[in-house]
């Protein structure tokens, strides 16, 4: 009986290590991926910025056309 009680001591120990080490990893891909958010939402960011200035420099090319144009 008590041999069984080791071991199953042992294997709980064992489980708990990789549920901890799992937990570990969720919570450093759960920050990384925040990173990669706020960098993301940056990059739109100025893409959006970007694009807003070049229709207003290239109208034409926006097909954004005046009617005194045409």
């Amino acid at each position: 009986m008590a041999d069984t009680k080791t071991q199953l001591t042992k294997l709980d120990k064992r489980e708990l290590a990789k549920i901890d080490e799992a937990c570990a990893e969720i919570e450093a891909n759960s920050k990384l991926l925040l990173i990669v958010q706020e960098d993301l939402t940056h990059v739109f960011s100025r893409v959006r910025a970007l694009t807003r200035s070049l229709v207003q420099r290239y109208p034409k090319a926006a097909g954004k056309v005046d009617s005194a144009d045409s």
